[in-house]
């Protein structure tokens, strides 16, 4: 996840009443920032059993340093993760959405497992708990900015999963959100250029996944370009010297491809002419 230890939260039978208040009362005092996207596939590996919880050494008299959280619950109802990154946890308010995102999906996974195993009690159908998998990654941070994205796997019965992409981008001036075409002076001629660049880069990775050769043959949302401005984009510092270097992309599976291809993540470079664009008061994070 980052180089900070994680902290892990595992859930026993006899502390579940503590649990469920503390985690109320994190949810009722914190409005959520972070919205969901649609959904698709690719579900991603689960560890067997939760990891146990680790500090870091820390000599006496040296300040604490903010370490990445990591929550997992593991039971007959439920295989559950939700993590973020020392970057985010440093930050009070995405600290506290954090929290009170996880629980709010903990909870909704397990109501959801319950109903569904009392549906299916009695039958031949197989009974297998919900799941729910969020790993946000800082995808790049400078003195302006924290770019956050996560990709996040959901399992609620059914023949598989679903996948989506949930982005959050912290304006640490202004201590709130932005998305990143709030960036720039024009969000529609912005687009147009995004879309100009993305689509092509789209097109061959699909035909990668699919081994044909370009142009796409075929009609439909399969060989269309989607709307860019229509999923999640996320600033990016691929190179990790404090600037944004490109725009990402974030296309969860059935909408550039069908179920089999997964998901497409295209990054469109930051060019001079990107640069360009940005608001004068926002270049300097790129």
């Amino acid at each position: 996840m980052d180089d900070a230890s994680t902290v892990v939260l595992q859930r026993r039978p006899e502390l579940s009443f503590l649990f469920r208040r503390h985690w109320a009362l994190v949810l009722a005092g914190a409005p959520l920032l972070i919205a969901c996207n649609p959904e698709a596939a690719d579900p991603p590996t689960r560890d067997a059993s939760p990891r146990p919880a680790s500090q870091p050494e820390t000599p006496p008299g040296s300040p604490t340093r903010p370490q990445g959280v990591t929550i997992t619950e593991k039971d007959d109802l439920v295989e559950f993760k939700f993590a973020w990154p020392a970057a985010a946890a440093a930050i009070p308010a995405i600290d506290a959405e954090m929290r009170a995102h996880a629980t709010e999906h903990l909870k909704k996974a397990r109501e959801g497992s319950r109903e569904e195993q009392k549906v299916r009690a009695g039958s031949d159908l197989p009974i297998t708990p919900f799941a729910f998998d969020a790993d946000w990654k800082a995808v790049g941070e400078n003195s302006r900015f924290l770019s956050l994205a996560a990709k996040v796997y959901e399992f609620t019965g059914g023949a598989h999963g679903n996948t989506h992409y949930d982005i959050l981008l912290w304006d640490k001036g202004a201590s709130t959100k932005r998305s990143a075409l709030d960036l720039f002076a024009d969000r529609a001629a912005a687009t147009l250029h995004i879309n100009a660049t993305y689509c092509p880069l789209l097109d061959a990775q699909r035909a990668e996944k699919r081994e044909e050769a370009l142009p796409l043959q075929g009609e439909g949302w399969q060989v269309e370009c989607p709307d860019a401005s229509k999923y999640p984009i996320a600033p990016v510092d691929a190179n990790g010297d404090g600037r944004f270097d490109r725009l990402r992309v974030l296309l969860p599976p059935y909408e550039a491809g069908p179920y089999a291809e997964g998901t497409y993540e295209v990054d469109v470079p930051v060019d001079d002419r990107v640069k360009a664009m940005i608001r004068p008061e926002h270049r300097e994070a790129f």
